[in-house]
């Protein structure tokens, strides 16, 4: 089954191409567009692989249906712009390649997260969290063009972002553990890469148990800045080590007054609860997808 998002990718990976690159590679394909409403009557469906074209966003609608669903075995054609999901799976080729590497491909574990708060009950596939990333979001959704490179634009947000958005107080609990601080973001994830394919958690292990929380804080400022700006100029570099708590259970509460958070890539507005003293709770959801990655 392909499931395709068909705003992704260029004229190369449009519906007749991709399932032409799929079928000529000797395999039976069912095409479903994701601008339709049968895709997810068509996940009850017994099929040996179900393969995903799109960027996260398209990767992510999937995966938390399936959720719900009699799993099957999943891979991605990555043909969005940060592709993180992809990137956590070692799937971040051309669709030309990992079709021709399916019969040759291994299976990992993708354990997804699950966020429970007041008003609130879910399955994740990246981070929740708030702070910098999520005001970047919020940002960049202001003014983002049809045109527009979406990692170009995140990055150049989050280069301005690092200068001018203090600090917020937080409330953790972590594996029963209170930690109290100021935190320029705080993320808890269960890929190592975030937002426009930023490593905050490189330890991160997405067939794991256990959910990284990044805690960035003031000292951070420095290291972020001449990263976004060696990303901007084409020039690699790496980022250092930042404070990173593993846990098998995650208690988040922003205590700042007009606090927001985000699941993903959406914004959260959390001004319902947080007067109340609510707390957003992360761990690892019993779901466990295969992702089949080619060699």
């Amino acid at each position: 089954m392909l499931l395709h998002n068909s705003d992704a990718g260029d004229e190369d990976h449009s519906a007749d191409a991709i399932t032409a690159l799929v079928a000529n590679a000797g395999h039976e394909v069912a095409y479903h567009s994701l601008d339709g409403p049968d895709w997810q009557q068509a996940l009850v469906e017994a099929v040996d692989l179900v393969a995903i074209a799109g960027g996260d966003g398209t990767v992510r609608k999937v995966l938390t249906a399936m959720a719900e669903r009699e799993q099957a075995l999943v891979t991605v054609l990555p043909l969005g712009s940060a592709n993180n999901i992809a990137h956590a799976f070692g799937l971040g080729r051309s669709p030309e390649e990992l079709v021709a590497g399916w019969s040759t491909a291994t299976r990992r574990r993708f354990r997804l997260g699950d966020l429970r708060a007041p008003e609130r009950r879910e399955i994740f596939v990246e981070t929740v969290g708030g702070g910098l990333f999520d005001e970047a979001i919020k940002q960049a959704e202001g003014i983002e063009q049809d045109d527009d490179d979406k990692v170009e634009l995140g990055l150049r947000v989050l280069r301005r972002l690092v200068d001018e958005l203090p600090t917020q107080p937080w409330h953790l609990v972590l594996d029963g553990v209170e930690h109290h601080g100021d935190y320029l973001a705080v993320e808890a994830m269960v890929i190592e890469e975030t937002g426009p394919r930023v490593p905050l958690a490189p330890a991160a292990r997405p067939e794991d148990r256990l959910i990284d929380v990044v805690l960035v804080g003031e000292e951070d400022r420095q290291q972020l800045r001449g990263y976004f700006e060696a990303r901007l100029a084409d020039r690699p570099e790496p980022l250092s080590r930042f404070e990173v708590q593993r846990c098998l259970k995650a208690e988040l509460e922003p205590l700042a007054a007009a606090a927001s958070m985000r699941v993903d890539d959406e914004v959260w507005d959390i001004s319902s609860w947080t007067a109340t003293g609510g707390r957003a709770e992360v761990s690892v959801a019993p779901v466990v997808i295969e992702i089949l990655v080619s060699g």
